[in-house]
């Protein structure tokens, strides 16, 4: 442009005046350049004034900035407020925010007014530059479209620092960021329920910490990646407690769980499950210590049980089954098979009492071919069904006799050999454990023993018996008594030979005493019935003589359990005749008796040897001369 100087002048001489009055600078108030108003102080130029130093300018648009002015530009320390009342105050250069400042209001991407694209609201430090402002320090932004709030620490317009942060959702996070991200320490409440408070990274839980999920159970320990991994413990709601190694947010590794019941598991976990090696103590303080799949007892394993029952071996889908040994609470010990938690396959049992089995188990139950040894030295050796022998088998027993045959429910049943230790060897048919049909020996509970014949399973035939009180009887028998002819033995050797008859002896017979003496006749009922014999009576006395038809007629000696003799005829079963009464005092009655009573004269003998008369007067013994009683009672 080229100077003209005409034009110059004309300027200079106009402004001349007031040049002059404000060439050392002054106080200006009034219109500005149809910028708006200005109020403050001004320096001028040769042709213009300019705003230097403290100022205020109200704008066309209704901002208004107050401040610092640096040759008709902002410049040093100023507050704007625009016509939207956003805000700033701080520093400014060349008409700019500069460094460091506060501000308040709509937050743009653009720099300055207008705004264009609005993010929200922001009222804080922030620090501006030739390439637009930033927040930075401490501020408070509103989010528009997110409707978040964040108000903490900024560098560089993003959050770092210390901060917390608040979601639609009533989420919220308070803690350490850095770039935009939650990084360091922080604690996040989600939908206003759950809630972390913990190490975070890239914006998630990252480092040791604590959550509280929604179901109120509570995790602390380590995450990695928002995923529970390495170290923690969770307290369920329940009030189970998991403490041990995590990894993809599963239990996984080796753990300790306390459940709600008080059972306890220590040991492996896969995935959420019991798997690997683990012990578990069950409420009733059973516990189970070896291999688990899936929460399964699965593969070695030892159980011992409430009752203190052991057992140790192989497991499949939670049960017995495969290789095992039991011990039982009583000490007896089963070694052998299993299947579906019993018993099954082949196996050894030893009992408490020293008993063994070994052989086959169907169901818990000794099935198929076994060999068992009883406590008594016995052994059986054959078949069983539902833990009794049943089918083909043979039995030693402890006095080395043997029975080889058929059983049925325990008992011998059928056809059956049995070797006897005199070597005797009777093949019979059984039946309920006894001979049913044909020759053996029986051994019965009150310790009689028999040997013969057996029809339908009773002593039927010829046969001996020994009985308990050393008596032995050997002849003739019917279902199951003596019947027929046989001679007994007695305890005290005395000895019976002739005709019995339900058990008793009757018919002809001979019964010989210990002391020699014999009775011998008709036998009726068990007692002499006809001929010579003697009986003893439950009331202690003895009866020696004539019998007839079960009753004492004849000659016959009647001790009493008193001591009284009688001895002389008897009728009917009472005396009658002549006989001799000998009390046991030594007094002697010589005389008759009639129907059981002394009728007529007598002759009495004192124990001193005196003989005197008597009658029998009513039953009473009465002096011939005085009829007077002189015993006062009837006699025997």
């Amino acid at each position: 442009m080229n100077f003209d100087e005409e034009i110059y002048k004309k300027k200079y001489l106009k402004y001349k005046s007031k040049y002059l009055e404000l060439k050392g600078g002054a106080d200006y108030s009034g219109a500005w350049n149809k910028e708006g108003t200005y109020s403050g102080s001004v320096t001028p130029d040769l042709f213009n004034k300019k705003r230097n130093g403290k100022g205020k300018m109200i704008y066309t648009d209704k901002s208004t900035y107050e401040g610092d002015w640096v040759n008709d530009k902002r410049e040093g320390k100023g507050k704007i407020i625009y016509a939207d009342n956003s805000t700033y105050d701080g520093e400014w250069k060349d008409d700019k925010y500069n460094n460091k400042g506060e501000y308040s209001g709509i937050w743009c991407n653009e720099t300055y007014p207008p705004c264009v694209t609005s993010t929200g609201t922001y009222s804080g430090s922030i620090i501006s530059n030739s390439s637009g402002k930033k927040r930075n320090g401490k501020g408070k932004m509103t989010y528009g479209k997110e409707g978040l709030t964040y108000e903490g620490d900024w560098v560089n317009d993003k959050h770092e620092g210390k901060g917390k942060i608040l979601y639609p959702d009533k989420s919220s996070y308070e803690g350490d960021w850095k770039g935009n991200e939650f990084d360091g320490k922080g604690k996040m409440i989600f939908n206003d329920i759950s809630m972390y408070e913990g190490d975070w990274k890239n914006n998630i839980p990252n480092g040791k910490g604590k959550f509280i999920y929604d179901d109120k159970a509570i995790y602390e320990g380590d995450f990695v990646n928002n995923i529970r991994e390495g170290k923690g413990k969770i307290t369920y709601v329940d009030g189970t407690i998991y403490e041990g190694d995590w990894k993809n947010d599963m239990r996984n590794g080796k753990g300790k769980q306390i459940n709600s019941d008080k059972s306890i598991y220590d040991g492996d976990w896969v995935d959420n499950n019991l798997n690997g090696k683990g012990k578990y103590t069950y409420v009733d303080n059973s516990t189970y210590e070896g291999d688990w799949l899936n929460n399964t007892r699965e593969g070695k394993g030892k159980y011992t049980y409430d009752d203190k029952s052991i057992y140790e071996g192989d497991w499949k889908d939670g049960k017995r089954e495969g290789k095992g040994k039991m011990t039982y609470d009583d000490k007896s010990i089963y070694e052998g098979d299993w299947k579906d938690g019993k018993r099954e396959g082949k196996g050894k049992m030893t009992y408490a009492d020293k008993s063994i089995y070994e052989g086959d188990w169907v169901k818990d139950k000794r099935e198929g071919k076994g060999n068992q040894k009883y406590a008594d030295k016995s052994i059986y050796d054959g078949d069983w069904v539902k833990d009794k022998r049943a089918g083909k088998g043979k039995i030693t027993y402890g006095d080395n006799s043997i029975y080889d045959g058929d059983w049925v429910k325990d008992k011998r049943e059928g056809k059956g050999k049995m070797t006897y230790t005199d070597k005797s060897v009777y093949e019979s048919e059984w039946k309920n454990d006894m001979i049913y049909n044909g020759k053996g020996q029986m051994n019965y509970s009150n310790g009689n023993k028999y040997d013969g014949d057996f029809k339908l399973g009773k002593s039927e035939g010829k046969g001996k018996m020994v009985y308990a009180d050393k008596s032995t009887y050997e002849g003739d028998w019917k279902d199951n008594k003596r019947e027929g002819n046989g001679k007994i033995t007695y305890s005290d050797k005395s000895t019976y030979e002739g005709d019995w008859k339900d058990n008793k002896r009757e018919g002809k017979g001979k019964r010989i005493y210990p002391d020699g003496k014999i009775s011998e006749g008709e036998w009726k009922n068990d007692f002499i019935y006809n001929g010579k014999g003697q009986t003893s009576y439950d009331d202690g006395s003895l009866y020696e003589g004539d019998w007839k038809m079960g009753k004492k007629e004849g000659s016959g000696k009647m001790t009493y359990k008193n001591g009284d003799i009688y001895e002389g005829g008897w009728l009917n079963d009472k005396k009658e005749g002549d006989g001799i009464m000998t009390h046991a005092d030594k007094k002697v009655i010589k005389g008759k008796w009639k129907n059981d009573i002394g009728e007529g004269k007598c002759t009495v003998t004192t124990p001193d040897g005196k003989e005197n008369k008597f009658e029998w007067i009513n039953g009473e013994l009465k002096a011939v001369t005085l009829l007077t009683s002189i015993f006062g009672q009837k006699t025997k």
